[in-house]
């Protein structure tokens, strides 16, 4: 079953399955309360009575959920004390997923950044970094660290501090621990901030690739054949793409984010042209 909202934001696992079921019904609006305990791996009657709040759910069916919802370890992790935390018969473990839960809402609940702390983006490489700890959170080697992001040695001790002192992570004898897992950007960071991160994530995004996790698909590209003269018609599919892009979206004039969207169309034959020269 897919979904497209965060299970850390949750702190209360009926809601969570309150918003799994209405997000069900928004695609598709014939969807039933039956479909929704078939599709979870629950008794419809049980289903009934938990959105209902009057059972309670066990920890021990965290398994059965993560796996019908197809959630990662640590989700899966986070879902089970999402639900002892409510329902588990000791009281200490009833704390103890409570404490999970406040700890992790924290670390997964997005940090903005003020204008004081915007100077970390004019780092070249810094999200190159943050990106880095999802995959190896040991920076006590620098020299291999500068092989496998390409910055240099200086570079990656600036950004690290810099990100120490701007309280993102802590550093222990060389090994990083994050105090965010999300980052963003508040109203008054300067436009030309703005603009250089965007340009920075493009570039680093293709550099990230160099050390991602092959075992999990985070990244996608897609390149094709097509004749000369099919250039200009698919152009400008591109350009009616991003005229209505944001067609259906509501005006926000405190937008809590900012995103970047590259769509580039590179002919190789340029490049071959290009080459030889």
């Amino acid at each position: 079953m897919n979904f497209d909202f965060n299970i850390y934001q949750y702190s209360d696992y009926v809601l969570f399955l309150s918003d799994l079921y209405k997000n069900a019904v928004l695609n598709k609006s014939s969807y039933s309360q039956v479909e929704f305990a078939n599709d979870i791996g629950l008794k419809p009657p049980r289903v009934s009575q938990i959105l209902k709040r009057k059972e309670g759910l066990s920890a021990k069916k965290a398994t059965i959920l993560s796996e019908k919802l197809d959630l990662s370890e640590k989700e899966t992790d986070y879902l089970y004390h999402l639900i002892s935390s409510q329902t588990a018969k000791s009281l200490t473990q009833r704390e103890v997923s409570q404490k999970y839960i406040e700890e992790h809402t924290k670390s997964h609940s997005p940090l903005y950044l003020s204008m004081k702390d915007c100077a970390l983006l004019e780092y070249e490489g810094w999200d190159i970094i943050w990106s880095f700890f999802e995959f190896n959170e040991d920076f006590r080697d620098l020299k291999k660290v500068s092989k496998i992001t390409g910055l240099g040695i200086d570079e990656i001790d600036l950004i690290l501090k810099k990100m120490e002192s701007i309280d993102l992570i802590e550093i222990n004898d060389g090994m990083v621990s994050r105090l965010k897992k999300n980052i963003n950007f508040g109203n008054g960071i300067p436009n030309k901030s703005v603009r250089n991160h965007h340009k920075y994530k493009i570039i680093n995004s293709l550099k990230a690739l160099d050390f991602q996790d092959t075992t999990t698909r985070k990244n996608e590209s897609i390149t094709f054949s097509l004749n000369k003269s099919q250039y200009a018609v698919l152009s400008k599919k591109i350009e009616t793409f991003l005229d209505t892009l944001f067609e259906g979206l509501e005006d926000d004039d405190n937008p809590d984010d900012i995103a970047t969207l590259n769509i580039a169309l590179f002919s190789a034959l340029n490049l071959e042209k290009n080459s030889a020269h």
